[in-house]
């Protein structure tokens, strides 16, 4: 039985095994055992709650900004994905992703219980990529080979500003043909090679060609994180995490404005690994599962699905809190990043006022970035460390 309280429908994507069940099964649950099962897990769960400090924001500063976002909802026709930028495939997107996605990586590695090395160069033959780059479209590989043209061997196609392979010298369109003495040989035995020689932080030697002429770079990898990005090939704006890679859709990509978007996206799903939100969610579901069968067997199932989202909208918003310090600390400029949710209450204009049950509104989300820049840029003014705030 349905008591009238409004259930939006969840606008996250969430990996299937972390995924509420249904939200209307939680709507029609009896608004009695609803508020059992929820005032034992808020008892009960405190331990999972989140552990930073975001802003507080007022009701009135939520309102005020949900009027703005409605003008400009108003005045626009929505946000239209790049579809020439889309319809080339996404290898472009992820060039671009792969990069901020190493700043926040590098900039933030003390924040990460697991991590690896990199030198900061993208590097791919015919056959594949030398870096953890994934996607799930089969079409990728042509796709990128249309774009970057490459062949049998390992070709470097990018380097990263202010990493190991651009303070050595390593230039786009080097060829590395040894890693320490090391041939790397052609095709997928070269990636192979190429992806096993790499790693670690001790000096590499690469012999590499170039305007053909052999030449010798070393160089030190540096310690990163270990939190793969994953491109999902599809036209539909959303991201995730699954506390250890982070997924991003190539259509967010293409509505986003400019990098620094892209970055507190990618640095708010990071938030989720780092604070350790999925490992939270799978152990509130399993504890709402107990206290509610402990009432009534037949409640199992909700009282799961009542515990993985018991602090969801809370995790939301210190991902987003925290997401904001790794772009500043990775270099990007944040004092303008709340701009991100008036560009997403564009692509959803229903999220505006109303949260859905795992997420603030995208008013409220505004206000939170808003005032976490203005916290940030005072701590800049202070010339304090760019920490966030804990609890």
């Amino acid at each position: 039985m349905n008591d009238g309280t409004p259930c939006p429908v969840s606008a996250r994507k969430i990996p299937c095994r972390h995924r509420v069940r249904s939200d209307d099964r939680i709507c029609n649950m009896t608004a009695t055992a609803r508020g059992i099962v929820g005032g034992l897990l808020g008892c009960l769960l405190a331990a999972c709650v989140t552990t930073t400090a975001p802003p507080e924001v007022s009701s009135v500063e939520v309102q005020q900004e949900a009027v703005i976002q409605e003008q400009l909802v108003r005045r626009s026709s929505g946000v239209a994905a790049d579809t020439q930028r889309f319809s080339r495939g996404h290898a472009a997107a992820s060039l671009r992703a792969n990069s901020i996605h190493r700043r926040l990586m590098q900039a933030n590695v003390d924040s990460c219980s697991r991590q690896t090395t990199d030198i900061g160069a993208l590097v791919a033959n015919r056959s594949g990529f030398g870096f953890r780059l994934n996607s799930t479209d089969p079409t990728y590989n042509p796709s990128w080979n249309r774009l970057y043209p490459t062949d049998e061997y390992m070709r470097v196609i990018e380097v990263q500003a202010m990493a190991p392979a651009a303070w050595a010298g390593l230039r786009k369109g080097d060829i590395i043909t040894h890693i320490n003495s090391i041939p790397l040989g052609t095709d997928r035995y070269a990636n192979a090679t190429y992806r096993r020689e790499i790693q670690g932080t001790d000096r590499k030697s690469l012999r590499i060609w170039r305007n053909g002429s052999e030449q010798q770079i070393d160089l030190y990898p540096e310690t990163i994180c270990d939190m793969p990005l994953i491109i999902l090939n599809e036209d539909t704006k959303n991201a995730f995490a699954d506390g250890q890679h982070i997924y991003l859709y190539a259509g967010l990509e293409d509505a986003l404005e400019d990098d620094t978007q892209l970055a507190i996206i990618i640095g708010h799903e990071m938030a989720h690994n780092t604070l350790g939100h999925i490992d939270s969610t799978i152990a509130l579901s399993a504890l709402g599962g107990l206290i509610a069968s402990a009432f009534d067997p037949s409640f199992k199932e909700l009282g799961q699905d009542l515990g993985a989202i018991a602090f969801s909208q809370e995790f939301e918003s210190e991902a987003d809190y925290v997401g904001v310090y790794f772009a500043a600390r990775a270099g990007f400029d944040v004092s303008q990043a709340a701009d991100l949710w008036r560009r997403m209450a564009l692509i959803n204009p229903a999220a505006i006022h109303v949260p859905s049950l795992t997420h603030p509104s995208t008013a409220k989300r505004y206000n939170t970035i808003r005032k976490t820049s203005q916290e940030i840029q005072m701590k800049r003014n202070l010339g304090l460390p760019l920490r966030y705030e804990l609890r």
